[in-house]
């Protein structure tokens, strides 16, 4: 009697032969682009031209955090004065009393006044 492989002898995965950890990845790889949403094909498609799929994860996180960088940057720089408020004069004088009145002690606390 000779020595028969598990395979040969019918036990284990004899209608097709085993496939390589590489060969089942790659299988998965091509079921999942080909059932992929066209909006992605189509991104994937812009970053295999202009060379961006062939970034590593590190120089991906450089990317982002130039760009959040530079953002924070545009924010400091762009950012809108905050509007501001002339009083009247008639303000000016109501503001000026109730601050002596503060000083002085003669003043009751909004939620309570009367």
């Amino acid at each position: 009697m000779t020595h028969q492989t598990k395979t040969q002898a019918g036990q284990i995965g004899a209608s097709a032969p085993r496939r390589t950890a590489k060969q089942r990845r790659e299988g998965f790889l091509k079921e999942l682009r080909a059932s992929a949403p066209e909006s992605l094909k189509r991104m994937w498609e812009a970053s295999r031209r202009n060379g961006t799929d062939k970034m590593s994860m590190r120089e991906i996180n450089a990317e982002i955090a130039a760009y959040r960088k530079e953002a924070r940057q545009k924010r400091k720089t762009t950012a809108a004065p905050l509007p501001t408020y002339k009083p009247t004069k008639a303000e000016l004088a109501a503001i000026r009393k109730g601050e002596v009145a503060i000083a002085r002690g003669e003043y009751v606390p909004f939620p309570f006044e009367h």
